[in-house]
């Protein structure tokens, strides 16, 4: 065998082995929201509109991906229930749905359950590391496939596609994220730990990536845009990141 063939037979392993990779679009939801105070429980009829942007939203999402058949949607809910609204998309619309309990426990801060929730998808639906999550909070939407578009034609040459966004401020800031919509490859969601109380979740994640891309051992890809809608549980405040 001649270094070419030699050559062309690593490539085509390569290729095999880059086709098979999976892109799961996952939604993370938690139909109670345990972090309203009090008086906004009964202001805003919390419950109601809640589960009316949970809807709204994942239904936008799904429409949308219905031009990439090959992303997988996933759901996931963390108050254990197993019986919610949300089982509407399992039924009609074939997306996989895992209920977990991890919003019955008190954490440092939400994103800590949330993260448990992602590595739960990750062990319940046997994903495999080289695989790409696109992460998306349930009330989020896209306004078009930009975002799913981005990740599907470039998850060859890129493992994390992030936006560095302070949504509070409203302007760029390089040690802050998107948490709400960001996609990440597996193996680095299964090694990503919150461990810094003193940082927010979206400061301790961009600080995660821009290290390991340093290091050379995450590709990453700063995004200037996401276009996709962030609907805030706190005020009902949107904007499009």
């Amino acid at each position: 065998m001649d270094i070419k063939e030699t050559r062309e037979r690593e490539e085509e392993y390569l290729y095999s082995k880059q086709s098979s990779i999976m892109i799961y679009f996952l939604l993370t939801t938690s139909v109670i929201n345990k972090y309203l105070k009090e008086e906004q429980k009964h202001a805003e009829r919390s419950d109601e509109l809640r589960k009316e942007r949970y809807m709204t939203s994942i239904m936008k999402n799904i429409q949308i991906l219905s031009s990439y058949p090959n992303v997988k949607v996933l759901i996931v809910e963390n108050n254990g229930s197993g019986n919610t609204y949300l089982n509407v998309f399992q039924e009609q619309y074939k997306a996989s749905i895992l209920y977990t309990n991890y919003n019955q426990h008190n954490y440092y801060h939400k994103g800590y359950a949330e993260m448990y929730d992602i590595k739960a998808v990750i062990k319940a639906f046997e994903l495999n590391d080289d695989d790409i999550i696109i992460k998306m909070t349930g009330r989020y939407h896209m306004v078009n496939d930009y975002f799913v578009k981005s990740v599907v034609e470039n998850e060859k040459k890129y493992d994390a596609f992030f936006k560095f966004y302070n949504v509070c401020l409203k302007r760029y800031m390089h040690n802050d994220c998107i948490l709400g919509a960001f996609a990440l490859r597996v193996k680095h969601l299964r090694a990503f730990e919150y461990k810094d109380i003193y940082l927010s979740p979206e400061a301790e994640m961009a600080k995660y990536v821009k290290t390991e891309a340093a290091n050379g051992t995450l590709r990453l890809c700063e995004m200037e845009d996401l276009l996709v809608k962030c609907i805030f549980a706190e005020n009902s405040e949107n904007i499009i990141v």
